[in-house]
């Protein structure tokens, strides 16, 4: 997928102003940058949440969202929202069961199908949207800062659930955080983002999420060089 010439401007103040990227298929893309520079914009662009110029080529057909939110329905139950959108990609009511029973299991929630999100901790609810946008078989999964209102102990539980969820099919994925340790872990593209979305470098990691330990030397550099870009 790639943007191309993307502007995107709310009454006179422009965020997003000529802005082009390529997003490679499969890989795990981090826009990182301070706040107001324009990274939910980004993404907003893709999914097509709100207008824009320029173009998108290669678009996804598919498209899962996580929010900084859960964005849970609050009168379904854990299955029920897993069920609402999986309903429009697969008829067979067997099947959706099947594949509802599978990914609950995987984020370790199979005991609390029949619970509304309002009976849900935050880090419980936040396992749910991860699970909801793992079931629908979209190509492209887009997140926004999912990790953001989470203690450390939790953060870092959450995050082997979603690499854990990623692995079985490797769906490309760009998201949006402030958490450089989150970037390190999670994304093969680190892209450092300044005001309006100006690109100011892309990182490279090689080494496979598995094996990463925040302690490694390749990290330990990318950090710094990410520092010294945003001083």
């Amino acid at each position: 997928m790639k943007l191309v010439n993307i502007n995107k401007s709310y009454g006179a103040l422009k965020v997003l102003e000529n802005f082009n990227m390529n997003f490679e298929e499969g890989e795990i893309t981090c826009l990182l940058g301070p706040s107001g520079c324009g990274k939910t914009t980004v993404l907003n662009v893709i999914s097509r949440l709100t207008d824009f110029e320029g173009e998108i080529k290669e678009p996804a057909d598919k498209i899962s969202y996580i929010f900084q939110t859960q964005r849970l329905l609050p009168n379904l139950t854990v299955y029920g929202n897993l069920d609402f959108v999986l309903q429009g990609a697969e008829k067979d009511k067997a099947i959706r069961r099947q594949k509802i029973y599978d990914i609950l299991s995987a984020v370790e929630l199979d005991s609390w199908k029949d619970a509304y999100p309002g009976q849900l901790s935050g880090g419980m609810a936040q396992r749910v949207a991860l699970a909801r946008a793992f079931v629908y078989p979209s190509t492209l999964l887009l997140m926004d800062e999912p990790f953001k209102e989470l203690d450390i102990s939790l953060k870092k539980r959450l995050v082997a659930v979603f690499l854990k969820l990623w692995a079985k099919d490797k769906r490309t994925v760009v998201f949006v955080t402030h958490d450089i340790d989150e970037a390190l872990l999670l994304a093969d593209n680190i892209t450092l983002l300044s005001h309006k979305a100006k690109i100011l470098h892309t990182h490279k990691i090689d080494l496979p999420q598995a094996q990463r330990q925040l302690s490694d030397d390749i990290l330990i550099t990318i950090r710094k060089d990410i520092y010294k870009n945003f001083d």
